[in-house]
């Protein structure tokens, strides 16, 4: 399978990993549940409105925006595991 990563996902995707390893004296997600985590991801996602509604730096809307994605992977990651189950990457 070739995986082809368009300009703005690969980057966003290195964005995310740095906010996951700046964050990762806060442990894992992997034994978290899911609904716990959707709260945060709310959480999240008003962190990054008001970044945005305040016109704050455009680094730290990024970093707002890494959080949200990163959360919402955890979500997902968290729900495949439960159902045993990894989405195909195929269609």
């Amino acid at each position: 399978m070739t995986v082809i990563c368009r300009q703005e996902v690969c980057e966003f995707a290195v964005l995310m990993e740095k906010q996951l390893q700046a964050n990762e004296w806060k442990g894992g997600w992997q034994d978290s549940n899911s609904v716990a985590l959707i709260v945060h991801l709310l959480e999240e996602v008003k962190e990054l409105l008001q970044a945005v509604n305040g016109a704050a730096p455009v680094a730290h809307v990024y970093k707002e925006a890494a959080d949200v994605g990163n959360l919402a992977m955890m979500v997902a990651d968290v729900y495949s595991s439960l159902l045993k189950v990894r989405p195909s990457h195929e269609q």
